[in-house]
């Protein structure tokens, strides 16, 4: 979205530019009388919008922008980043991924309130696809005929290399998030931390 707003952003200011300098050669044709002039008071309507359309986009870009919150990462004076306390410190519910995959079936709404947003320990997963980018993996049950799983996304380099260790078809629990459901597909899963056995 920031790169939306500071588009928006530059075409106003340039805009903004081009109307001041219409103003300005409105109020010179106009001469002394140039307030009750409409060429001007027009112009002179159109740069304030403009203007206030290009302030409020430039907040915008600035707030919606990315985080410079350099110290979620930080190691502190433990020597434990805050991203590790933080993965030590959630709570994960246990759930087997054959009743998952067995919810989704029966009612995928249900799934979809009874998952989405929570942070969940999946176990007795089996590994059925690894992204050849790292970008993910995918859990299932293990049958082989199995439409929908678990899609699992790794969010840091770190998860990326540790994807070597995972075989097709081999025993994994995984950590994480659930960021979507759907009927189609399954679910989204991101991924905190995740353990082949």
């Amino acid at each position: 979205m920031s790169t939306l707003f500071s588009l928006i952003w530059f075409v106003t200011f340039i805009a903004f530019i081009v109307f001041w300098r219409k103003k300005k050669a409105a109020r010179k044709a106009a001469g002394e009388n140039y307030q009750n002039d409409p060429s001007y008071k027009q112009i002179s309507k159109q740069k304030r919008i403009i203007g206030i359309v290009c302030i409020v986009s430039l907040l915008l870009a600035g707030a919606t922008g990315p985080s410079s919150d350099k110290s979620s990462n930080a190691p502190s004076k433990s020597g434990v980043s805050t991203s590790e306390k933080k993965e030590k410190q959630q709570e994960y519910v246990t759930v087997d991924v054959s009743s998952m995959m067995s919810e989704l079936e029966n009612n995928a709404a249900s799934a979809s309130k009874k998952y989405k947003g929570k942070y969940v320990k999946v176990t007795n997963g089996v590994v059925t696809n690894i992204d050849a980018d790292g970008k993910y993996f995918d859990v299932g049950t293990g049958d082989k005929f199995a439409l929908k799983g678990i899609q699992c996304y790794t969010q840091n380099q770190k998860q990326k290399d540790q994807l070597s260790e995972l075989q097709k078809k081999g025993p994994v629990t995984v950590y994480g998030r659930i960021s979507d459901v759907g009927e189609i597909m399954g679910y989204s899963l991101k991924i905190d931390k995740f353990e082949a056995k």
